[in-house]
């Protein structure tokens, strides 16, 4: 299970929910508008951008590193 902490109107937001479903992983999506409790915990862990990908408890990173992630598993 993957966790997007993302924003409305986030071109790299769209982009990794899109690859998720591609992938056909199951994710959930935070919207740190609404949720402003998860900004808080994201600043606290020295996170600044979003999309913020996490896959269980493991940080992955940006959208950019979602893909990268991919690329490497289809390598491998």
């Amino acid at each position: 299970m993957y966790t997007i902490i993302g924003r409305p109107d986030c071109h790299w937001c769209d982009k990794a929910k899109q690859l998720l479903t591609e992938k056909g992983r199951e994710y959930q999506y935070i919207d740190c508008t609404e949720n402003t409790w998860v900004v808080a915990i994201m600043l606290k862990g020295g996170y600044r951008k979003v999309p913020l990908i996490i896959q269980h408890t493991e940080v992955i990173g940006g959208y950019l590193e979602l893909e990268e992630m991919f690329k490497e598993l289809a390598d491998g």
